[in-house]
C-alpha cells in the first residue's frame, strides 16, 4: 500500500519517475539512483536521478545493447556480479562507465507487457543487502506496477495530444474553408474583368 501511494504522488508530490527511483529503493534500503525511459525502438534516454550524484552518471548513453537484453528477460542485474564475472549472462551488454561505477548497485528493468519502457539503476546501500530470491520477488513485482503507471502516463499524454491534434484539425478546416471563399470570390472577380475591365463602374466596385 505504501509502494502504490507512492507511485501515485499521495505520499510525494514529485515527478512519477522521481517517485518510480524513491519506491524501488526503499524495498532495499538504497539512499537513491537514476532512471532512464526507454523508446519503442529501443533507445533509452536518461530522464531524472534522485539523491545521486549526476556527474558519475553518462547521460548520452542510450543503452542499445542493455536494454535489448533486459527486453527479452525479467531480471534485475547485481552490477557486482558483472565487475567480478565479464562472461556472466548479459554482461557483454553492459556499458563499462555503469559496471565499472563504485556507487551504483542494481539494474531493474521496467516491464509493461512485453515492452521496456524504462531502467531504473540504484545507488548502492550504505550497508550491504542481501539479494535473496523474496526481495527478487518484490523488486520485480514493484517495478511492474511502475511500469504500468509510466504505460498509463504514456498513455494520458498522448489522448491529450490525440486531442490537441484534433482541435487543430478543427481549427484547420474553419480555416481553408475561408480561403476557399476567397479563391472563389477573387476568381470571380478576374473572370468577370476579362468582359467588363472598360466598364467604369465595374473597376469602382
Amino acid at each position: 500500500l505504501h509502494l502504490i501511494g507512492v507511485l501515485s504522488g499521495q505520499v510525494l508530490e514529485v515527478s512519477l519517475p522521481e517517485r518510480i527511483i524513491i519506491a524501488l529503493s526503499e524495498l532495499v534500503e538504497s539512499p537513491g539512483g537514476a532512471i532512464w525511459l526507454c523508446a519503442a525502438e529501443g533507445h533509452c534516454q536518461y530522464e531524472r536521478s534522485w539523491n545521486f550524484a549526476e556527474e558519475s552518471l553518462d547521460k548520452e548513453d542510450g543503452f542499445e545493447q542493455f536494454s535489448a537484453f533486459l527486453r527479452n528477460r525479467h531480471w534485475i542485474v547485481n552490477l557486482d556480479e558483472y565487475k567480478s564475472d565479464r562472461k556472466a549472462p548479459g554482461a557483454e551488454t553492459a556499458p563499462d562507465w555503469l559496471v565499472q561505477s563504485d556507487g551504483l548497485w542494481l539494474a531493474i528493468p521496467l516491464r509493461h507487457e512485453e515492452s521496456l519502457l524504462g531502467i531504473v539503476l540504484l545507488a548502492r546501500p550504505r550497508v550491504p543487502q542481501q539479494l535473496n530470491w523474496e526481495t527478487l520477488d518484490i523488486i520485480k513485482t514493484a517495478s511492474r506496477q511502475a511500469a504500468s503507471y509510466l504505460a498509463l502516463e504514456r498513455a494520458a499524454e498522448a489522448l491529450a495530444d490525440a486531442r490537441q491534434f484534433e482541435g487543430f484539425n478543427r481549427l484547420s478546416a474553419f480555416v481553408v474553408h475561408d480561403l476557399k471563399n476567397l479563391i472563389a470570390q477573387l476568381s470571380l472577380v478576374v473572370k468577370n474583368a476579362e468582359r467588363h475591365k472598360g466598364n467604369p463602374r465595374f473597376l469602382e466596385d
